[in-house]
């Protein structure tokens, strides 16, 4: 998970341009749920603007950074702040000791953010698996929950569990987790410590049986940095240093997958040149038991 760098007006310069008029339609909609509270109507506008965040997320899950194909289908629009119900997530045991400002519906559901579902500040582009399998209506806070916001940068005194990657609203995901070869961390203590726990248990970002492909992936990328990093220091010739050079620029920019794997990969090479090829060992292993070799 990264930062998504975008302000409102550049997003909504996006929007105009890939869907002229969209921003009055959405806000009539908006207009018409504050104007009746019964209805629970959502027509689904925010498909016609999906495109700008698939481009503006370099084709990537907003969550678990798998690289997506270039197309529509291939992503889902996700509601950061649930437009219909928030519904109770079951807090897995092995963080429940750790979680302890949580604030959910006691069972059941609460009402939604419906004044919300057609705010570009509450999407973003995510893969299937996280939205419709794992993140479903779920949105725990620790503060006081307050669905009769329009505005999204108002609603930071809920002190939401899950960080918003889009623009600045919310902490850089970067400053709460980063990784230790394949596997995600929480990096400080304290509330910015259960944010990380909470994003990485919900979107199950270090679940190598359910998430397989996640850790095949990263293992691949890790791999193929580190093999470009030992060539930057020691190429053979002046063109394989520079291709070496343009490779491990890739890798550790925001439009590769998995970037913040990555970049937490190329600091421990730099720092502790002994402990990333363990983990660029432990990579290689585990991508030849794919093969069927041991």
């Amino acid at each position: 998970m990264i930062r998504v760098p975008v302000t409102p007006d550049q997003l909504a310069e996006l929007i105009q341009a890939h869907c002229p008029g969209w921003a009055v339609r959405a806000q009539a909609r908006t207009d018409a749920l504050v104007a009746d509270d019964a209805v629970q109507d959502f027509p689904s506008l925010w498909s016609d603007v999906k495109y700008v965040y698939i481009t503006i997320q370099k084709s990537k899950c907003v969550y678990c950074e798998k690289k997506l194909e270039n197309q529509p289908i291939e992503h889902d629009v996700e509601h950061y702040r649930p437009k219909k119900k928030v519904v109770r997530w079951r807090i897995p045991r092995s963080i429940a000791s750790l979680v302890t400002s949580i604030q959910q519906p006691p069972r059941g559901s609460e009402p939604g953010y419906r004044l919300l579902a057609y705010h570009p500040l509450n999407y973003a582009a995510s893969c299937k698996i996280c939205n419709t399998i794992l993140k479903k209506n779920y949105f725990p806070i620790a503060g006081t929950r307050i669905v009769t916001s329009r505005d999204p940068a108002s609603l930071t005194v809920e002190r939401p569990l899950l960080p918003y990657p889009i623009g600045d609203l919310d902490e850089d995901p970067e400053s709460l987790i980063e990784f230790y070869g394949l596997t995600p961390w929480a990096r400080d203590g304290g509330f910015r410590h259960e944010r990380a726990l909470m994003a990485i248990a919900i979107f199950q970002l270090n679940n190598s049986r359910k998430r397989s492909g996640l850790f095949e992936d990263r293992a691949r990328q890790i791999v193929t940095l580190h093999l470009a990093l030992v060539t930057q220091s020691r190429g053979s010739s002046a063109s394989v240093v520079r291709d070496a050079v343009r490779l491990v620029r890739y890798f550790t920019s925001d439009v590769a997958p998995h970037a913040n794997c990555l970049r937490s990969y190329h600091r421990l090479y730099r720092a502790d040149r002994p402990a990333a090829e363990r983990i660029y060992r432990r990579a290689v292993k585990l991508l030849d038991s794919y093969t069927g070799r041991t």
